[in-house]
């Protein structure tokens, strides 16, 4: 036996050491099993994603996203596509759903603040200039 077989295991000794490394349950990543550190991630997931509803649904009501910077719309999406490519490289489920979910919810806080921007705005009239008097 060579020095070289024992310090360097072949490629395919590798890999199933890596896919038993990769599993905390042992099993192999590959197998269609959810574990349960799977679920609670995509518990998180949902969660995280769920977090943006409530203001969607204030820009919606509102009719105004003003308050909403744009340079965080930015970095939030970049943010989100950087997690959706480190999920499809690694193959991790619950990122790439996360990022997906989150990617979907920003386009509409995106398209909403757009759309309310893009829009006429009512005058706000002074009490005053209501009065019969003043009415120009």
């Amino acid at each position: 036996m060579s020095v070289a077989a024992d310090v360097a295991p072949d490629a395919e000794d590798r890999s199933a050491t890596a896919r038993q490394v990769d599993a905390p349950d042992g099993k192999d990543k590959d197998d269609g099993h959810v574990t349960k550190f799977e679920t609670l991630a995509l518990i998180a997931s949902g969660l995280n994603a769920a977090s943006l509803v409530p203001q969607i649904i204030r820009i919606w009501k509102m009719g105004n996203a003003d308050q909403i910077s744009p340079l965080y719309l930015i970095v939030a999406v970049v943010v989100s596509l950087l997690w959706l490519a480190f999920g499809i490289a690694n193959g991790l489920r619950p990122n790439i759903i996360s990022a997906v979910m989150m990617l979907i919810l920003y386009g509409i806080i995106v398209a909403l603040k757009v759309y309310y921007s893009l829009k006429p705005r009512s005058v706000d009239v002074p009490i005053d200039a209501l009065d019969a008097d003043v009415v120009p």
